[in-house]
């Protein structure tokens, strides 16, 4: 599993499709980087999401929960399930927000069923993803890197920001956590999602409730 944050969205065609150099990308992300920990460390390290794209900005306090109005399966062979515009797929999707249900441990014998019912969300962390595209006469070749990635070879990096929700595993002990990426962009246009795109993912599949903590 990979490890590895942003701001309010501006979800456009022409941002995800912007072509930079390598040195700009490269300047984007630290830049990015910068703002980050800035963010961080006037927040108090406080972990913040913004309610729609003009919305407010709030935290999800203990007492959030995350409800599976129905069954969900993991493929054999795969340790997440995917929630795209309230669908459940294998595989998630770069051009719209997207989340999903992850598991600790791999089935090699056919797949995991998670039950229908209402978990608890423990915490909340920034988190973000880099996929460099190597530009190889096969144009569909990805590298994927986790945080800090790169082997100075010249790839165009892309990445999304989103959030990590741990949850309790009292249900179900294999249970790990919700992940919500949004669009794939460059670092400088890339934002994550809202508690109205984690919504929209999730569909009618899962319920968010969120409780905020006082300000």
């Amino acid at each position: 599993m990979t490890a590895a944050p942003g701001d309010g969205p501006s979800h456009t065609v022409a941002a995800r499709t912007h072509r930079v150099t390598t040195r700009t990308a490269a300047a984007s992300v630290f830049g990015f980087v910068t703002v980050l920990l800035a963010a961080l460390v006037s927040s108090g390290c406080q972990t913040m999401i913004q309610q729609s794209e003009n919305g407010d900005w709030i935290d999800i306090a203990p007492g959030s929960t995350l409800t599976l109005n129905q069954p969900v399966q993991v493929a054999q062979d795969r340790a997440r399930v995917f929630f795209v515009n309230g669908r459940a797929r294998g595989s998630g999707a770069s051009y719209q927000p997207s989340c999903a249900l992850e598991v600790r441990r791999i089935s090699r014998d056919g797949p995991q069923t998670i039950p229908a019912g209402t978990i608890r969300i423990r915490r909340i962390q920034n988190y973000w993803t880099e996929v460099a595209d190597l530009r190889h006469p096969d144009m569909r070749a990805f590298r994927f890197a986790s945080v800090g990635g790169g082997d100075g070879d010249g790839g165009h990096s892309m990445i999304q920001t989103g959030f990590h929700l741990w949850l309790d595993d009292d249900m179900d002990a294999n249970l790990m956590r919700l992940t919500c990426l949004g669009i794939l962009a460059d670092p400088y246009a890339a934002y994550p999602p809202t508690i109205e795109d984690i919504r929209t993912a999730l569909g009618r599949l899962a319920t968010l409730t969120i409780v905020s903590a006082p300000p």
